[in-house]
């Protein structure tokens, strides 16, 4: 009887201390086999219940065969009867993100480091999602916490790399995609970002070699390709670049920019039928590209069609009046035409909306004096004095300055 009565007190003590607990606090805790505490620090699942580990099993079986409205369900369920398992919550962040539903996807992995605040896999997933949104700052924060939680891996590295270089943290960009192509050289996006970072930099010959690495690993990715073909022009390759876009252009033929940069190497390599080729394609494929029409009109201008590339550089003009190479192409025209005061015109835009310039200033320059306004040639000259570091335009600037100083008597 005593031990009867012992137990009814145990019971009692224990039932008041559930009717009692803290608001918010978990049932779990009240339980005969239950935590004392929970600590997100020290995860385990060693203590879910069966039946909820088997509903979570169940939700992988589900994810497998791409029953992904099911799989969500058991994912759920899990949860909601234990919800310290992070697992669930995981697997439904990655559910969502399949679904391209970032915001749900985000809350799921944030419920899963509430459980497990040591879930590196989560944390990755999170700096993802935070890359895509533009938040580089916050992907590099997500990043260093999973090398804190378990290390340094190669897919950890390149992204993190691709943040470093996006927020203009060169070095420690440099640093990441190096270990990254050293621990796994099968990442190409890593080959693709070096290669960015040397472009930068202006040293083409390492940008050409990154890029022909990533292609070696991947001969068929677009983005390399095009990057490789533009470093090959940029080391004085044209026709290297040709047939680097021509591969691209066969696994990509309405890819524009290609097209409008094969027709400049054509151009470099006097092949001006095949450069015209390019530049009509381009422009039948997208009619709003600004840049087939100036190169296309400087093309023309070459051949003296002024005509034509009057046309397409008024065209260029009009769809972005803000690119000052459109304006100096033109004035050239305008020059070719005699007609000084709008060629002076146009190498006056192109001075504002591109003041350092030297090219603008230089024409500019020369439009004034053909025109005999010394007051612009004045200004013109102090103008290349002040922003060109070249010998011949400085020279130029100044004797001209002199001649205007001290006219001959």
């Amino acid at each position: 009887m005593k031990f009867l009565s012992f137990i009814f007190v145990i019971l009692l003590a224990y039932f008041t201390a559930y009717l009692t607990r803290p608001e918010g606090s978990s049932d779990e805790l009240f339980g005969f086999l239950g935590e004392v505490f929970y600590d997100p620090a020290n995860y385990t699942t060693e203590k879910v219940p069966p039946h909820v580990k088997l509903r979570y099993e169940q939700g992988l079986i589900l994810m497998q065969k791409a029953d992904f409205p099911a799989a969500l369900d058991s994912f759920a369920s899990a949860t909601l009867e234990y919800k310290h398992f992070a697992e669930p919550h995981f697997q439904m962040g990655k559910i969502y993100l399949m679904q391209a539903d970032t915001f749900a996807a985000k809350y799921a992995f944030e419920q899963a480091l509430e459980q497990n605040s040591k879930y590196s896999e989560a944390y990755f997933e999170l700096a993802q999602i935070l890359f895509y949104e533009e938040n580089y700052t916050g992907a590099t924060e997500q990043l260093n916490l999973v090398q804190n939680y378990s290390g340094l891996n190669a897919k950890m590295l390149e992204l993190r790399g691709k943040s470093y270089y996006t927020i203009s943290e060169n070095d420690l960009s440099l640093a990441d995609l190096f270990q990254a192509i050293q621990t796994d050289s099968t990442l190409t996006e890593s080959y693709l970002y070096l290669s960015y970072i040397y472009e930068n930099s202006s040293d083409y010959s390492m940008a050409m070699q990154m890029a022909q690495r990533g292609v070696y690993q991947n001969p068929e990715n677009i983005d390399l390709l095009f990057q490789l073909a533009r470093m090959m022009y940029s080391n004085g390759q044209s026709k290297d670049a040709v047939q680097t876009y021509t591969r691209l252009l066969e696994i990509s033929p309405e890819y524009h920019i290609a097209l409008l940069n094969r027709g400049l190497a054509y151009f470099d390599l006097g092949e001006l039928e095949k450069c015209f080729a390019d530049y009509n394609l381009c422009a039948k494929l997208s009619p709003q590209y600004f840049l087939v029409y100036n190169n296309r009109g400087y093309a023309y201008m070459t051949i003296n069609k002024l005509d034509d590339a009057l046309n397409d550089l008024n065209m260029a003009i009009s769809l972005n009046s803000e690119y000052a190479t459109s304006y100096i192409n033109r004035g050239v025209l305008f020059d070719k035409r005699l007609d000084y005061t709008s060629a002076k015109a146009d190498f006056a835009k192109a001075m504002e909306l591109s003041p350092y310039d030297v090219s603008a200033a230089y024409n500019y320059t020369l439009m004034a004096e053909k025109l005999g306004h010394n007051d612009d040639v004045m200004f013109g000259c102090n103008k290349i004095i002040e922003i060109s570091s070249d010998t011949a335009y400085v020279n130029f600037a100044s004797k001209k300055l002199n001649e205007i100083n001290s006219p001959l008597q």
